[in-house]
């Protein structure tokens, strides 16, 4: 990246790349507290000429609140807002929804339970996203599975696939069953090239452009939990915005800090409501 050019590769006035974190966090303090240190510890690799702005605005659905210090993260201007328990991308849009997302050159939504890697930055600056691009997807390494979650879907689902899914999720039994079976497949990273174009990212770090934002406006998911990213996906296609792979840009994922607290029944009925919104909304 040269110093005329911002993340997304439009001309930038100051010459540094500006990005709005937007985590989302749900009884999670520690986990919270570990991400936001290795944000600052990713920007302080970079170079003084290169180093983005980044502010991070916590979107706090926490039931059982605690203290939290905002400062001590260097590099970072740091908000908090307590939310009530709004869900994981509604929390995200209530926080956009304050704000001009098209005044980054990106905004990242995700979970808590995510560390960034120390070249981060790095490897976000050194390739830009093209024009025509809404969605970069990096590298996320699951510690539990034990493999990238990226990409998280080469290809559209068929119809008949969520109706299927949402059938699955009607009988939790079955649905444990269906994801022993699931966690046993291999990343599709295998499958998949640097650079090279997905239909949709994993959902819980999410690199949006400001192409996307200028595109689609502000977002609507009245969903609380679950299938945002063929939410995000839809929108782009509909745009004809491009979701790309990234794997140079990493960052490791501890899975479920929050949904790993939910019964297994509960987190069945999102998952159903969820599908159901997808079907009614871009299917039928």
């Amino acid at each position: 990246m040269t110093n005329d050019k911002t993340i997304d590769g439009n001309a930038g006035a100051t010459g540094r790349a500006s990005i709005l974190f937007i985590p989302v966090n749900y009884n999670s303090y520690a986990f919270l507290s570990n991400y936001l240190r290795s944000i600052s510890a990713a920007l302080a690799r970079c170079s003084s000429a290169e180093r983005p702005s980044v502010d991070v605005c916590i979107a706090d659905n926490s039931t059982r609140r605690k203290p939290f210090a905002l400062n001590g993260y260097e590099g970072l201007n740091v908000e908090l807002r307590q939310l009530g328990n709004e869900g994981y991308l509604p929390a995200a849009i209530s926080i956009l929804n304050e704000k001009d997302a098209t005044a980054y050159d990106l905004v990242i939504i995700s979970n808590v339970d995510v560390t960034l890697a120390p070249d981060f930055f790095t490897e976000l600056l050194q390739a830009p996203a093209a024009k025509g691009t809404a969605w970069l997807a990096p590298s996320i390494w699951s510690t539990l599975e034990k493999k990238d979650m990226n990409p998280k879907l080469l290809h559209r689902y068929a119809a008949g696939k969520l109706r299927q899914l949402k059938l699955i999720f009607s009988l939790p039994p079955l649905y444990a069953l269906y994801r022993w079976l699931s966690g046993r497949k291999k990343s599709a990273a295998s499958q998949c090239a640097d650079g090279e174009s997905i239909y949709a990212g994993h959902g819980s770090f999410i690199i949006l452009t400001r192409e996307f934002f200028a595109a689609v406006g502000k977002l609507h998911y009245p969903v609380f939990l679950f299938c945002e990213e063929i939410h995000l996906a839809e929108l782009a296609r509909n745009a004809a915005l491009r979701v790309e792979y990234r794997p140079r840009i990493r960052v490791t994922d501890q899975e479920h800090a929050s949904t790993g607290q939910m019964p297994l029944a509960r987190y069945c009925k999102y998952n159903r409501q969820a599908i159901s919104y997808i079907l009614k909304t871009w299917y039928e």
